[in-house]
């Protein structure tokens, strides 16, 4: 047990180990201190095995190389009451669960940096569990622009937001379970959006709020070939919600076409938002294709977006209940 500050003796040069339950700062309130880990001089690299349990007091824990957690991870409040955590280093690992330490009241921020790759749950096979992320919700979770994160919890839950502002890719979790379901009131893909192993991996995004694909800059994709995964590709599925609403700044949307399985379905209103690609195209592949709201253009630049879809079976234009209005629509005729 940490219950003050841990720092390196030489910034970037020392390495820890823990094996067994570990706890990273207090959280007794007795100093109101927010005992950093590496917080004056950063650790070289944490490593804690798959044993037991680290539980993260610490409002910030700094690495100058790896942060690797092989076992259940636990974010809680520092002894000055901070909810946020905030961890940085080169490439950050969860192996296992993570989860609040109080449902919905911790926030996490992950930082990589130099390219670096923020993993979620494990593909190891050795335990067969799904290393779910939120079974006790975190308030928010985000990931910043640099490197990529990997997804490969079968489900992650927030209260409020998750955010990525770098390329994600969904994998596949322990238990073989190849269906990513994200859940929370605001989920965003500020980034391309990928599938780990090209068609293979589905998402179910559930946002009572807005489901954003793609921030506007750069050609933001869903389900594309990304040259910093060499598998990857197209989603096998995609399916949002009725609650809310779904905005694709993206450029493209590909789900696996050769497969009736290979679906886009929207419960949720659609709003088709710009992207950089100089035509302000947005277009969709896959196998059925389903709006079943209403379908527009982004209310600040309407008239300007154009929408094609391309659909191996049936594109669906509305559920048959409510008005369900579409705005201007380009769709082949497959």
């Amino acid at each position: 047990f940490f219950n003050s500050t841990l720092d390196a003796a030489v910034a970037g040069t020392q390495a820890l180990v823990v094996n067994g339950n570990v706890n990273f700062g207090s959280s007794a309130t007795a100093d109101t201190s927010d005992d950093n880990v590496g917080g004056l001089r950063a650790l070289l690299s944490i490593t804690s095995d798959a044993i037991g349990t680290a539980t993260i007091n610490s409002a910030v824990v700094n690495t100058t190389t790896t942060q690797i957690y092989h076992d259940a991870v636990i974010i809680s409040t520092s002894d000055s009451g901070n909810v946020e955590t905030t961890l940085n280093g080169s490439s950050i690992t969860f192996n296992g669960t993570v989860d609040a330490a109080a449902a919905g009241i911790q926030d996490l921020t992950v930082n990589s940096s130099g390219g670096g790759v923020t993993t979620f749950g494990s593909t190891a096979t050795a335990d067969a569990s799904d290393d779910n992320v939120g079974a006790t919700p975190l308030r928010n979770l985000k990931t910043n622009a640099d490197g990529h994160t990997i997804i490969n919890s079968a489900a992650v839950t927030t209260t409020v937001s998750q955010i990525h502002d770098d390329a994600v890719f969904l994998g596949t979790s322990d238990a073989g379970t190849t269906t990513t379901t994200l859940t929370g009131v605001i989920v965003t893909f500020n980034d391309s959006l990928d599938a780990v192993t090209a068609n293979t991996e589905s998402l179910v995004v559930t946002a009572s709020g807005a489901t954003t694909f793609g921030d506007g800059t750069g050609n933001d994709h869903v389900g594309g070939a990304n040259a910093l995964v060499g598998t990857s590709g197209a989603l096998a599925s995609l399916i949002t919600d009725a609650p809310g609403t779904t905005v694709i700044n993206a450029s493209s949307v590909t789900t696996d076409n050769s497969v009736v399985t290979g679906v886009q379905t929207y419960n949720d209103a659609v709003t088709i938002g710009s992207n950089d690609t100089g035509m302000n195209l947005t277009t969709l592949n896959g196998s059925d294709i389903s709006f079943n709201s209403t379908v527009d253009a982004d209310a600040v630049s309407a008239s300007i977006e154009d929408l094609t879809v391309n659909a191996n079976g049936v594109t669906t234009f509305g559920d048959g209940t409510g008005n369900d209005n579409v705005g201007e629509i380009a769709a082949d005729r497959k």
